[in-house]
Formats: structure tokens, sequence, C-alpha cells
């Protein structure tokens, strides 16, 4: 199983968005994340700016920014 962490501009401990990540969808403007412990969050404006899957982490960035 591959999970991953989410942060929101750049890879920083104070920058984290979700832990354990196991699922990410993209739907019109809006990015939404899931966990294995049954979190989400549903983020508008943001977009995917990187996906490291070595190093089991995603960078989500606010779109205008």
């Amino acid at each position: 199983m591959c999970l991953s962490s989410v942060y929101q501009g750049e890879v920083s401990d104070n920058r984290i968005i979700l832990k354990e990540a196991s699922l990410l969808k993209v739907k019109d403007d809006e990015v939404i994340i899931e966990n294995i412990f049954g979190q989400s969050e549903s983020l508008k404006g943001y977009y995917i700016k990187e996906v490291n899957l070595v190093k089991n982490y995603v960078v989500l960035d606010k779109r205008g920014e």
C-alpha cells in the first residue's frame, strides 16, 4: 500500500494538509483527499503541483499564487 502526506505549497512540517492519504480526486476546481482513517479534506481552487511516489508525498498549490 502506498500512502502519502499531502502538503500545501511545499514540503514542510508546518504546511501539511493530511497524512496517510490513500485517495486523491480532482473534480472541476476542487481536490478531494481521503486518508486511511476516514478523514477527508476538500480544497477548492487548488491543483496538484507535484507528486513524488518514491518519497510518498503530494504538493498542492492554490491557483493564482
